[in-house]
């Protein structure tokens, strides 16, 4: 908070201003004069007889925390009083003479009506209301649910905002601020706070589903919420005690390899065809805003030749991960163990032709890299069909050299066995 006037100062630097007579009638709300903030006002109470109030309307400009000071001069002794608009009593100082000084916290800006009383004797005064405001701007308001915020913001810009005021009774609790998160990763939502506020972070779908939240803190809290895809997300500053202002980003992670194109949930959507030791790389286990999981990524191989097809993968290590092998048509030809960083399976005895590699999440997420390979057999293959007396092609002489490659599966599952 920042206050604009010393109030023992004031009163120094201004004493024949002290004598200066207030207007009246002022001994009530309705008749109240206006004080400006900042500004000495001078009265007098108990001269004449029956002169016991006066009322003083002060426009607040900002949220903070006010504070009424009057000087009693001497024979005067008063109370300082702090009201409501509507007459709601917030707070009184104690009674006596020289400077009385009340504070009133936490008020947003609106109209406040500060009250000197006689108590007993007689005598002039002076007055001075300052008001202590947050260091930082205000935020946007109404923003009082997730479905209702008025700012949305990118990765790492600092937004600001106050919280905890009264405004005619209505506490400021909760603001609200939705993040345009631009990648998969764990989203993290921070703040600093001035040291009057004890404040809880928590993040929320747009539609109002809590994710995540914060332990209440002062000062420095944040709260972050792992695995989610890109998109737009709620972050929420909710007032446990006092008031001041904020100031809070958002920030996404950035995994170690770079996403797959999506769709490719299914063997159908499978939209990659790479080669032979072509690196692919993808991200997987992480939930749009509405909740669902991105668990499947699909890749077509294209074998190149007989042999053994081997799919090897890097994973990051929080991401558990299965790697599986299918046919186009969809059948499960072998599949790895549940596990996480490198692992690999091998598909045994297979034909040139397509299939389908699968990266299934477990748990976690991440993002992984990885690639397919075929042995390489130590003779060459002969020349298909063969597989009749009717289809046999080719015609040897004595010690010419012939190969073959016999026992692997086409991409369908007819062996080559003759």
């Amino acid at each position: 908070m920042k206050s604009a006037i010393s109030l023992l100062s004031a009163f120094l630097l201004f004493p024949a201003l002290f004598f200066a007579q207030d207007v009246e009638p002022n001994s009530t709300i309705g008749t109240a004069s206006v004080a400006p903030l900042s500004s000495l006002f001078n009265g007098s109470l108990g001269t004449p007889v029956g002169d016991n109030d006066d009322y003083y309307i002060v426009n607040l400009p900002n949220n903070g925390n006010l504070t009424a000071a009057a000087n009693f001069g001497a024979g005067l002794i008063g109370i300082v009083r702090i009201y409501r608009t509507s007459g709601t009593l917030l707070s009184s100082s104690s009674t006596g003479t020289g400077i009385i000084s009340l504070t009133e916290n936490c008020l947003g800006s609106a109209q406040i009506v500060i009250r000197v009383e006689r108590s007993s004797g007689a005598g002039t005064y002076s007055l001075l209301v300052t008001l202590a405001q947050p260091a930082l701007p205000i935020d946007a308001e109404p923003n009082n649910t997730p479905t209702a915020t008025l700012l949305t913001v990118g990765e790492n810009v600092a937004f600001t905002g106050h919280i905890g005021h009264s405004n005619n009774g209505n506490i400021d609790s909760e603001d609200h601020f939705t993040y345009s998160s631009p990648r998969n990763g764990n989203v993290t939502f921070s703040a600093v706070a001035d040291p009057g506020i004890t404040y809880i972070l928590r993040l929320y779908r747009p539609n109002g589903t809590l994710l995540a939240s914060s332990a209440s803190a002062t000062v420095n809290n944040s709260v972050t919420l792992t695995c989610l895809q890109a998109g737009t997300y709620v972050g929420r500053v909710e007032r446990s005690g006092g008031c001041g202002s904020y100031t809070a980003s958002f920030s996404t992670t950035t995994l170690s390899q770079p996403n797959d194109t999506e769709p490719n949930n299914t063997i159908a959507e499978s939209n990659t065809t790479l080669l032979e030791n072509q690196v692919f790389t993808g991200q997987i286990g992480h939930a749009n805003n509405v909740g669902a999981v991105d668990g499947l990524d699909h890749f077509n191989y294209t074998n190149p030749r007989n042999g053994n097809i081997t799919v090897t993968v890097n994973g990051d290590p929080a991401l558990a991960y299965i790697i599986r092998l299918y046919r186009p048509n969809g059948t499960l030809l072998v599949s790895s163990a549940s596990g996480s960083g490198v692992q690999s399976v091998t598909l045994f005895c297979v034909q040139a032709g397509s299939f389908i590699g699968r990266i299934d999440h477990v748990s976690g997420c991440g993002s992984y890299s990885g690639s397919f390979s075929t042995t390489t057999l130590l003779n060459n293959n002969d020349t298909e069909p063969n597989n009749t007396l009717a289809e046999i092609n080719t015609t040897l002489i004595e010690n010419q050299v012939f190969t073959g490659q016999i026992g692997h599966a086409t991409n369908i599952g007819a062996i080559d066995g003759l």
